[in-house]
């Protein structure tokens, strides 16, 4: 499914932060002619998840999907704040313990590759 625009909330903090990830996102949008579509916000202060989340998923709703990457603390926030709206939501590891991945079992290759059409 194709969004109208795509949020990565970034915790630089988080335990593996992987900036050449990010930078493979990036590119991954430009190579499909999608960067405008791409907004990056990085976290500067704590509870900053939530509150972007939450300001992203009231103004695109089902047009929007917002991708955390951080640990399970920082994807909790994320999850919070689109909670009780049509906001997608997704996840990439990058904390140092990265339990809620380890349940559900999926890599960063697998988030690159799905990134722009992921299956919701």
């Amino acid at each position: 499914m194709k969004f109208e625009k795509y949020l990565i909330i970034l915790s630089t903090k988080a335990g593996t932060f992987d900036q050449k990830f990010i930078d493979e996102i990036k590119s991954q949008f430009e190579s499909e002619g999608m960067a405008s579509k791409l907004e990056i916000f990085t976290i500067t202060r704590a509870n900053q998840v939530e509150e972007v989340a939450r300001d992203f998923a009231n103004k695109y709703g089902k047009n929007g999907i917002v991708y955390v990457t951080g640990g399970d603390g920082t994807n909790s926030e994320g999850a919070r704040g689109v909670a009780g709206t049509e906001c997608a939501l997704g996840l990439i590891p990058m904390g140092t313990a990265n339990d809620f991945y380890k349940v559900l079992n999926y890599s960063k290759e697998e988030i690159l590759k799905n990134i722009t059409n992921p299956t919701v």
